[in-house]
């Protein structure tokens, strides 16, 4: 289970690392979750997986996000970010990457000027996804729908 909940989480260290990636990024899509196959998802290590909380909320232009780590995986969660951060820079310039459906839903959200904001926090962080847009905002809810759907297709399969 917490596997599941961490690979939400990636999604959001993604978003925390994207300002807008450009027009001409290339990306391949895999599954709605691919923790070893997705080019931002995989920079998570089981042990820091294990360590994590998330929570997914909509909101009226958007979706909150809370993330919450254990305190002995603070750096290697700061660490992840970083290197997620490396590959959206990726993103930005236009370099081939594969990312997961989730992880494609978010950046097109981004794309199409979703706004993020993180908030740090003593154990992880607070991530906010919004938009002027009702249509933005509709695929915000859409991709936490069908990241909560997917997690719980997940949950059934490991337990």
């Amino acid at each position: 289970m917490s596997r599941i909940l961490v690979t939400l989480t990636l999604v959001l260290l993604l978003i925390a690392s994207v300002s807008v990636a450009g027009d001409n990024a290339k990306t391949t899509e895999l599954g709605w979750f691919d923790m070893q196959h997705c080019d931002m998802c995989k920079n998570m290590s089981p042990e820091l997986m294990s360590s994590m909380s998330w929570a997914q909320y909509p909101i009226d232009n958007g979706v909150l996000s809370v993330t919450t780590v254990k305190e002995s995986a603070l750096p290697a969660y700061q660490k992840a970010h970083m290197d997620m951060a490396a590959c959206q820079k990726k993103i930005q310039a236009g370099e081939a990457v594969t990312l997961c459906g989730s992880c494609t839903a978010l950046t097109n959200c981004m794309m199409k000027g979703a706004h993020y904001e993180d908030v740090q926090t003593n154990n992880g962080d607070i991530a906010v996804i919004t938009s002027d847009d009702p249509k933005v905002v509709a695929e915000l809810h859409a991709w936490a729908e069908k990241n909560k759907a997917e997690m719980a297709k997940m949950m059934k399969k490991e337990g």
